[in-house]
């Protein structure tokens, strides 16, 4: 993952989760010289970048669902072959101005739309940003060699393999270990589908014997019920 990026990092700004708080992340950061910073508990807008991204970016294409330690692998092949070249170098994004009216109120226009690749290669001296072993012509290459088109149709063409894949061993997976759901369903499965349906609600006698009758004409038949 460090190895994507093309820039020399010096601060590692995350939440509070132990995927980030831990010893190897920590002996990893000490080793690099890269200084670490969190945000606020329950404070989402402190990693607001990263939050929106994960709205916007990670979520629509891989939804919400969970990820199985199974299919981890994949999906990071996935992330670093077709889509992060994919977002880095041709998807456009909005390039936020501030603009401030009569009455000093501000306000965020989107005049600027380009790919995180265009907008850091409008810095002044990127090149002195970029690694050693990095030089804006070899990324600008990289950018160069597929049209945004072309990019959007592979990383899409990659994430049906991907899914496809992925539902194809969980169905195997699950075929083997739940049984089936139909005319082949077994009588514990039935009984437990019944029971769960069932659950918490009550019979009709007990509707009965716990709901008193109102109403014209019902005076007699309460004295029934108590004698």
């Amino acid at each position: 993952m460090l190895a994507e990026f093309p820039c020399r990092i010096r601060g590692f700004h995350s939440d509070n989760g132990s995927e980030y708080i831990n010893h190897m992340v920590a002996e990893l950061l000490n080793k690099l010289l890269i200084e670490q910073t969190k945000s606020r508990p329950r404070h989402s807008n402190d990693n607001g970048l990263a939050e929106s991204k994960n709205g916007a970016v990670v979520r629509k294409h891989m939804g919400y669902t969970h990820i199985a330690a199974a299919h981890a692998a994949a999906v990071a092949d996935f992330f670093k072959e077709h889509l992060n070249p994919y977002v880095n170098s041709h998807r456009p994004c909005g390039v936020p101005e501030v603009v401030v009216n009569a009455k000093g109120k501000e306000k965020r226009v989107y005049r600027w739309y380009a790919t995180p690749w265009e907008i850091l290669r409008q810095l002044p001296d990127v090149a002195s940003y970029l690694k050693t072993d990095l030089t804006i012509a070899q990324l600008e290459q990289k950018a160069q060699a597929q049209t945004d088109t072309q990019a959007a149709e592979a990383m899409q063409e990659a994430k049906r393999k991907l899914f496809n894949s992925c539902q194809g061993r969980s169905t195997s997976q699950t075929t083997a270990r739940l049984p089936l759901v139909g005319r082949g369903e077994t009588t514990a499965l039935r009984q437990s589908k019944t029971k769960t349906f069932s659950e918490g609600k009550p019979t009709q006698s007990e509707g009965a014997h716990s709901l008193r009758l109102v109403g014209p004409g019902t005076h007699k038949s309460n004295q029934e019920r108590r004698s």
